[in-house]
């Protein structure tokens, strides 16, 4: 499993992440909706590698909810 994108904004990202992994992401706030993303995700690495990377790149934050199942979106 390969999850890729092109210049797809950042929302449509974490829905296809989502759907991906078969995991709530609640957007509680995020900073830029908008922003166009490309790029690839080896399912294997897992979501939460995948969040880490938008951290790291574009400054998104995240926290596991209250399950420990899903994740929500702060900024």
């Amino acid at each position: 499993g390969l999850i890729s994108f092109d210049n797809k904004p950042m929302t449509e990202v974490l829905d296809e992440l989502r759907n991906a992994f078969g995991t709530d992401i609640q957007i509680k706030h995020l900073n830029t909706p908008h922003l166009l993303l490309t790029g690839k995700f080896l399912v294997g690495d897992g979501l939460e590698y995948a969040l880490k990377v938008l951290r790291d790149s574009y400054g998104i934050q995240f926290e596991k909810d209250s399950t420990g199942r899903g994740y929500t979106i702060l900024k």
